[in-house]
């Protein structure tokens, strides 16, 4: 009987790891965080953050603004951008997106998995007079968001304590169709996602429509549904 492999110890690099703890705890933010916020934020002490934050701000993942406080600059979302699944899942649905925002004149946006949120990747606004545009790299959670609550209704990315999947989200699941619901974020709008699966039924991500409601209350939500699964279908069949 052979004996197992063991494992090499990992060699910690406390330095490495504040700073990506840094990043990683930054990312949830949405308001701009001081030295002590941050070394709050993650339980230590000033000087155990005040070089990484200064290396992250001289590496240009941080901005550091008048006020004094810090900000992630967009470094890391074009580094995590240019990872080849991501940029082939990009080229494959922009066409199509496109294609649904000419068509239709309503704003599409694209999320994939990242831990427990969708991250937005790719955002096309509507060809509209009034139209929706998305911060890239913002990130949506379960249950505020149709992206986050289709993501963890499939199981792709962690749900959050007491989330419970709503019926017609799991019917339309099941039955490969948009999902649709008002948003729960902003006045006015109504979020139409549809979970984009590849041949191996793997999740890709969440395909989303942010659908302004005019004051008619006149949504052809069928027609947009429509749009949208051939928006899907035709990103499917090319990435």
């Amino acid at each position: 009987m052979k004996n197992p492999v063991s494992k090499k110890p990992v060699s910690h690099v406390p330095a490495l790891e504040r700073g990506l703890k840094i990043l990683e705890w930054m990312a949830g933010r949405e308001e701009p965080a001081t030295l002590t916020q941050i070394a709050r934020g993650l339980d230590l002490g000033i000087p155990e953050v005040q070089r990484p934050v200064a290396c992250l701000e001289e590496t240009g993942y941080l901005r550091h603004l008048s006020s004094g406080a810090y900000v992630l600059s967009g470094k890391l979302f074009g580094v995590a951008s240019h990872h080849p699944p991501q940029q082939r899942l990009r080229r494959a649905a922009e066409p199509a997106m496109i294609a649904f925002a000419s068509e239709t004149g309503q704003s599409v946006h694209l999320s994939i998995p990242d831990g427990d949120a969708a991250l937005m990747i790719l955002d096309v606004p509507g060809e509209g007079l009034v139209r929706l545009s998305l911060k890239s790299g913002a990130r949506f959670y379960p249950p505020d968001t149709v992206s986050g609550a289709l993501l963890a209704s499939a199981g792709a990315i962690a749900k959050p304590k007491g989330f419970r999947v709503p019926t017609a989200l799991g019917l339309a699941i099941r039955e490969a169709r948009p999902f649709s619901r008002e948003s729960r974020q902003v006045e006015g709008v109504i979020d139409l996602g549809i979970l984009l699966r590849d041949y191996d039924a793997r999740v890709l991500g969440v395909l989303t429509a942010s659908v302004i409601t005019p004051r008619n209350g006149d949504v052809n939500l069928p027609a947009l549904s429509a749009a949208l699964m051939k928006a899907a279908a035709r990103l499917t069949e090319t990435v």
